[in-house]
Parts: C-alpha cells; structure tokens; sequence
C-alpha cells in the first residue's frame, strides 16, 4: 500500500529530520589530502600547547618556593606581626 502525502509515517519522517536528538549527518570529505594537513596542523598545535603547559608546571614549583621563602624571611624579621588580610577574610 503506497503513503499519502498525509500519512502519519511521512510526518514521522519529516517531525525526525527536525528532532534536536537526530544531529545533522557531518559533510562528505571533499578533498582527503587537504584534510590530512588541517588534522596534522590540529596535532602540531596540540603538541605546542603541551609543552607549554608543562614548562608551566616546571616553572610553577620554583615560583611557590620563592613565594615561601619570602614569607618565611618576613616571619624570621618579625614574629609578632600579624598575619597578612587575605581577601576571603574581608567577608
């Protein structure tokens, strides 16, 4: 039995290709080659934002002892003084 331009399974399909949980397929691949150098660009930028990050952290670690150390000199100077308002502490 053929559908009628009415029938309740042509809604169906037309209500489907509406649906937020049926995505849109993602576009054929046009040119392979092309899309081989974007994914190794992609993976290049990916690899400096690595390295970056851990020479982050390296650097990281040096900059809290520094950090300590000068607190722990001003303690040394000065044990009576109070301790330094912390912005948590206004509220």
């Amino acid at each position: 039995m053929p559908l009628l331009p009415g029938d309740s399974q042509d809604r169906f399909r037309n209500a489907r290709h509406h649906c937020p949980y049926h995505p849109e397929r993602p576009k054929l691949i046009e040119d392979l080659a092309a899309e081989v150098v974007k994914l190794k660009g992609e993976e290049a930028r990916r690899d400096e934002v690595f390295r970056k990050q851990v020479e982050a952290q390296k650097s990281h670690g040096k900059v809290l002892e520094k950090k300590f150390d000068e607190l722990f000199k001003r303690v040394k100077e000065d044990p009576d003084a109070p301790p330094p308002v912390r912005d948590i502490d206004l509220d």
